[in-house]
């Protein structure tokens, strides 16, 4: 269970609280223009939105761009403290917080999805239920629980296929040391491209071998991409609007391509007219 508490200013100052990486790394990054945006915000107005710390640990489990840019110029934040009963269940709270973000990119919300599933799969006996994978039991046994995957789907509004499907991902993308790449929209290879590398790898793989690996999904990346269409999705000023273009037409079949670039062309003519009447600004991070 989890108990709240808002600290005055007073109470808790900069040299209070802790950075853990494991946390910061479950924060997807902010582009150049939303980092400038909440910079600019801070400036105008102040710190707002208070801190989110872990009572009794002084841990950040949120607001870790707006403690970095306070802290470097020397502004007042207020902070909001949360009890939790251990480890796992702070790290599911940034999860579950991240989840909720509209602005977040689909790359991240499966990163996320994905970690929470693989972490409450290690923490459970049966991930599968009492029944297995089959969902059979034997007479005069109880009802077989519900899977790991249906309960994180029921918190995330997805289905269970996706979940699994997620934290296969996951698991890649950690094994070729990938996986903060993909959460910043910085590598958008196809899924089965990166299950397949990863799979490809020995069990205990070298790190020669883990750097090779990801270089030939960069190769991938390359490949998938005419030049024409980097002339064209260039002119798109919203960084959240294209990776969202660049990741509908990197799943587009090879064979499809011809009939549908005309058609993907004008779209992004549309998506830049509009931008160009509203200012080509993403939402508040």
């Amino acid at each position: 269970m989890t108990f709240s508490t808002t600290s005055p200013r007073a109470a808790i100052t900069a040299a209070d609280i802790t950075i853990l990486p494991e946390f910061q790394n479950l924060i997807p990054p902010l582009s150049a223009e939303e980092l400038d945006q909440l910079q600019n915000s801070i400036c105008a107005d102040g710190c707002i939105d208070p801190l989110i710390v872990w009572k009794g640990k002084g841990i950040l489990l949120d607001g870790h761009n707006r403690y970095a840019y306070c802290k470097a110029n020397g502004i007042e934040f207020r902070v909001h403290e949360l009890r939790f009963s251990d480890h796992n269940e702070a790290r599911n709270w940034i999860i579950l917080n991240q989840l909720g973000r509209r602005n977040l990119s689909p790359e991240a919300a499966t990163i996320l999805r994905g970690k929470l599933y693989n972490a409450a799969k290690k923490a459970v006996s049966n991930p599968d239920g009492l029944g297995g994978k089959s969902g059979k039991i034997d007479e005069g046994k109880s009802c077989p629980q519900q899977t790991t995957a249906a309960q994180i789907a029921a918190k995330t509004g997805v289905s269970e296929r996706t979940i699994k499907n997620d934290g296969a991902f996951v698991e890649a993308c950690d094994t070729l040391g990938i996986t903060q790449a993909v959460m910043a929209g910085k590598l958008d290879a196809p899924r089965a491209a990166v299950i397949e590398v990863a799979k490809s790898l020995p069990e205990k793989p070298s790190k020669e071998q883990v750097r090779k690996a990801a270089l030939e999904l960069g190769s991938e990346k390359k490949k998938r991409r005419e030049p024409w269409f980097e002339n064209v999705t260039a002119g798109i000023a919203s960084h959240h609007v294209g990776n969202l273009v660049r990741r509908w037409w990197n799943k587009c079949p090879e064979k499809h391509r011809p009939n549908l670039r005309e058609k993907f062309i004008q779209a992004v003519e549309f998506i830049t007219r509009d931008e160009s009447t509203d200012g080509g600004k993403d939402g508040a991070a």
